[in-house]
């Protein structure tokens, strides 16, 4: 399974952030929507123990599990997870599911529906799965069996839109000079789709990403035409 050139649409580049959770002592629930890889540091520690670059809970010392609720930067049909547990190797939750919600309004009242069953994970890598439910989402929610960390929740899809992105060369500018780049993307999609969510990069050979954009389109419906009177 690939996720090369898919939209992340619970990423913070698009808006995706976490809304609550039942615990995050040791690293914070926001960092599942990160849009970077998560990273390890051997030398930093917090007040609360060692530093991590996901989510993480304390040990359970009686029942239950923890969750975690996000809100999708974006509407749209989920077709693969990414449970990532990167650099969590001796503190992973041994198992892991994901809910899914269309929320309109309150989301005490919203009406979960699970897209990914108790499945387990394995520790300090990438654990993907496929979904099938063709229904548009606006919230997600993780439960980790019965604790632990995570690092990211990634939540791509394809079927929104067909997006072709190249890449141009516009060459060296004298460092006092400003200009403008003119970037042309080619979209596909069906009118009165959901939104597409782009996300357009500008990188410079020698400083690395000086740029980014998140644009948001909106494909309306094409009007009917009118009769000849």
């Amino acid at each position: 399974m690939s996720f090369v050139g898919l939209v992340d649409l619970a990423s913070s580049t698009l808006g995706g952030h976490a809304v609550e959770c039942t615990d995050d002592f040791f690293a914070s629930m926001q960092n599942l929507v990160a849009p970077r890889p998560a990273v390890w540091d051997p030398d930093r520690y917090t007040s609360r123990g060692k530093w991590m670059d996901g989510w993480e809970s304390r040990r359970k010392r009686g029942e239950g599990h923890d969750h975690c609720t996000l809100k999708l930067g974006v509407r749209g049909v989920l077709r693969a997870v990414d449970i990532d547990t990167s650099h969590f190797l001796g503190n992973h939750p041994p198992f892991a599911s994901l809910e899914a919600a269309q929320v309109d309004g309150d989301l005490a009242r919203a009406e979960w529906v699970e897209v990914v069953p108790q499945s387990p994970l394995r520790p300090g890598s990438p654990n993907l799965f496929t979904v099938h439910d063709d229904r548009a989402f606006t919230h997600v929610r993780l439960h980790i069996y019965p604790d632990g960390g995570v690092a990211r929740l990634r939540t791509p899809i394809a079927d929104s839109a067909s997006v072709r992105i190249g890449r141009a060369i516009v060459g060296d500018l004298p460092p006092s000079a400003s200009g403008r780049v003119s970037i042309w993307l080619v979209v596909t999609a069906p009118l009165g789709s959901d939104p597409v969510p782009i996300v357009v990069e500008i990188e410079d050979t020698d400083l690395g990403v000086v740029a980014e954009a998140t644009t948001i389109l909106f494909l309306e419906p094409r009007p009917e035409k009118r009769a000849a009177d």
